[in-house]
């Protein structure tokens, strides 16, 4: 899917080659990323970087979808509160 073969793919895993830019790009393409996710570990992630994410997957919601996730979120954090608090 990026045009390059498996042994480079396999170079680029184990650190045995650098990976370029127009190939890391495909990759994100190829696996529906940003290179940023490719690059950095999320866990690092600031607040608002976070919010940024959740607000880029919320877009593509239909209003029946965000009332149904409003909920969840709602009863989730409910519930991380509760085992937090033990």
């Amino acid at each position: 899917m990026v045009n390059i073969s498996a042994v480079h793919m396999s170079h680029i895993e184990t650190g045995y080659t650098k990976l370029s830019l127009p190939v890391l790009v495909d990759l994100a393409c190829a696996l529906g990323v940003r290179t940023d996710d490719l690059i950095f570990d999320k866990d690092t992630l600031g607040k608002d970087e976070l919010l940024e994410e959740i607000t880029l997957e919320l877009d593509s919601c239909s209003k029946e979808q965000l009332l149904a996730l409003r909920q969840i979120l709602s009863s989730s954090k409910e519930a991380i509160q509760k085992y937090l608090e033990r």
